[in-house]
């Protein structure tokens, strides 16, 4: 059997503050209240005012930093939905010059397609994401698409297979445990 610890520190400090208010609160309440135990009542109510607003101020900072990395989250977003685009629109003037035959440049652009789409998409399915987080994930993305065969494919056709699965509701995860097409 299992015996329940005894709280530490600031909660000890509280459920003894809490016990003690109770307590005289209910003689306030009887009318046996001595003055000392009326300054005592006093000290405790303010001691938990104080407890109250440090616990306040404390949050507000959390919310304003969670709201400066939902800000920056979102312009790393628009950042890498930005490359994506430039990519796509690099890769379609290099083919409209050069033809629909892959020379080294082509490849390359395609592979720099590629990794901009992947990473509009890891992007896009962990907003709240930092820049690192996306970093230690696109050797993931990476495996994937090569398990998968995704590199051979054109930025094209990598787009559109995976916008397919996306919208079959396939998770990335499943990228690299299984090589089926979703139907």
């Amino acid at each position: 059997m299992t015996r329940p610890r005894a709280p530490k520190g600031r909660n000890r400090d509280r459920d003894d503050r809490r016990a003690t208010t109770d307590v005289l609160l209910g003689r306030m309440l009887r009318g046996v209240l001595t003055p000392t135990e009326a300054a005592l009542l006093a000290q405790h109510v303010r001691e938990e005012q104080r407890s109250a607003d440090e616990n306040r101020h404390a949050m507000a900072g959390t919310t304003q930093a969670l709201a400066r990395h939902r800000v920056a989250a979102d312009a790393a977003i628009r950042e890498w939905e930005q490359r994506a685009l430039d990519a796509e629109e690099q890769l379609t003037a290099y083919r409209s010059v050069l033809g629909p035959r892959p020379l080294d440049t082509i490849r390359a652009a395609e592979q720099g397609a590629k990794r901009y789409r992947t990473a509009w998409f890891a992007a896009r399915r962990d907003r709240r994401a930092d820049r690192a987080a996306m970093a230690r994930e696109l050797p993931i993305v990476q495996a994937a698409q090569q398990a998968l065969g995704l590199d051979a494919l054109t930025a094209t056709e990598a787009a559109d297979r995976l916008a397919q699965w996306g919208a079959t509701g396939v998770p990335a995860a499943q990228f690299v445990t299984t090589t089926e097409q979703p139907r």
